[in-house]
């Protein structure tokens, strides 16, 4: 048996939950479809979640993805950002950083 590593790239925000709240994790589901959870890192120590449906992306060793933030008008980014912001809110669950690009590694 061995270790699974890969790692994920999406546009959302990592969040601050309590032991609970991380058992629970991978069936939250804000009301708003366009935004999903999910949990990353290494092996039991994961990091949480909140991100933009269709942003999240995952990519094994050797893989890369190019992303185009300059190609892209501010206004995805800004209403991104408001999704994930009433998505936090509306579970309950600050916000450890500002919504952005995310690369998270994982080990499984």
């Amino acid at each position: 048996m061995g270790y699974q590593v890969g790692s994920y790239i999406a546009y959302g925000a990592l969040v601050e939950l309590t032991q609970e709240q991380k058992w629970d994790w991978p069936e939250t589901k804000p009301q708003d479809d366009r935004v999903v959870t999910f949990n990353a890192g290494e092996y039991d120590n994961n990091d949480y979640y909140l991100v933009v449906q269709g942003t999240w992306k995952g990519l094994e060793p050797g893989d890369f993805r190019i992303i185009e933030p300059y190609s892209a008008t501010a206004e995805p980014y800004l209403s991104w950002d408001a999704l994930i912001v009433a998505a936090a809110e509306e579970l309950k669950v600050p916000l450890a950083s500002q919504p952005g690009w995310i690369f998270a590694p994982d080990m499984a």
